[in-house]
């Protein structure tokens, strides 16, 4: 896939009130500000993720003297209703973690239609161009650069590879990637780039796209396949699109019969390593880059709240949240730091 990418200034125009609109809130950090509520978007606010988010989001809040107004939204209809509740609670503005980056233009307008300014994180939102490219919408966003993601994730395995002595002109990669959304093509591309600099040949890299729906087990047999094409490599390096990519990487792997010291499979996100990381044998799961939750919830809501309580206009390049290698010796730290353990 070409990807073309836009400009990344952020103009929120129509997402913003005018002034007026903005409502009087009286002087920023004083008791006679009253609080006012900013909507906070996730597909689903019963998983861990998201749930770290918005206690995040709301503790922020109570510094800021604001206010939470958390929605689930799974698809385009319910992100709609999320967005006309919000308006209907006097929310002044709104992060969303988007279910669906390619609902990018139905949330844009809705909130230039409401009046709300609008925050993204998690996921950047996407559009198609005139001419038939996946592209980046011109919004502000905090969370991963996915490209650096994937720097990240070679660069991991790199390092432990150099531990142990490997010489990567000798080594097999297989990756499973997420061909389906920008930031799957991205994560890959960060990857791969990263490994041919140390000097993996082309022809030792498989790479295969996960079918849908994206579950470990077509994860698994995407995985076995490429693992068959690589007769006679012994020592192998893998990466895929999150942990349950991966984990299905390790689990064919394990079916293959190559042995855990013989792989070293680094995943994202840092949720499918809980159950990797507290087996009593290391497995081929060596680590995954983790985004914090917690501080991108937070960031949004400093971001979101400045706009409305000085009544501004979005001019800020999207920040982007580096990523923090876990492995089994600091990922029970970093969890519970974030409210996930």
């Amino acid at each position: 896939m070409t990807v073309a990418l836009l400009a990344t200034t952020p103009l929120l125009t129509g997402c913003n009130r005018g002034p007026a609109e903005a409502p009087n809130m009286g002087t920023a950090g004083t008791s006679s500000s009253r609080t006012f509520p900013i909507g906070f978007i996730v597909s689903d606010l019963k998983l861990p993720w998201y749930s770290a988010q918005v206690r995040a989001a709301e503790a922020k809040c109570r510094e800021l003297n604001c206010r939470i107004i958390p929605k689930q939204a799974r698809n385009e209809k319910e992100m709609d209703a999320a967005l006309n509740d919000i308006v209907g609670e006097d929310g002044r503005g709104v992060i969303v973690s988007t279910p669906d980056p390619m609902l990018g233009s139905r949330i844009v307008v809705l909130c230039e239609k409401y009046r709300l300014r609008l925050m993204t994180i998690d996921t950047r939102l996407t559009d198609i161009s005139p001419s038939g490219e996946t592209k980046y919408l011109d919004q502000p966003f905090t969370g991963p650069d996915y490209r650096a993601i994937g720097n990240t994730m070679a660069q991991a395995i790199l390092d432990e590879a150099k531990k142990r002595n490997w010489n990567m002109n000798q080594v097999g990669v297989v990756a499973v990637r997420f061909k389906n959304q920008l930031e799957g093509v991205m994560r890959s591309k960060g990857a791969e780039e990263v490994l041919a600099e140390a000097g993996i040949p082309a022809e030792r890299m498989f790479i295969g796209d996960w079918p849908s729906p994206q579950t470990s087990e077509n994860a698994q047999s995407t995985a076995a396949t490429l693992f068959g094409r690589g007769g006679g490599i012994t020592k192998w390096v893998a990466f895929g699109y999150n942990d349950t990519a991966v984990g299905g990487i390790v689990r064919a792997s394990e079916a293959a019969g190559i042995a855990p010291e013989n792989l070293i499979a680094v995943g994202a996100t840092g949720f499918g390593i809980q159950k990797e990381f507290v087996m009593p044998n290391q497995t081929g799961f060596f680590a995954s880059v983790y985004v914090s939750p917690k501080r991108q919830a937070e960031e949004a809501v400093t971001i979101v709240h400045d706009w409305a309580r000085k009544d501004v206009t979005a001019d800020t390049m999207p920040t982007f949240q580096p990523g923090i290698v876990l492995t089994r010796e600091n990922f029970q730290k970093q969890m519970k730091e974030d409210g996930l353990l």
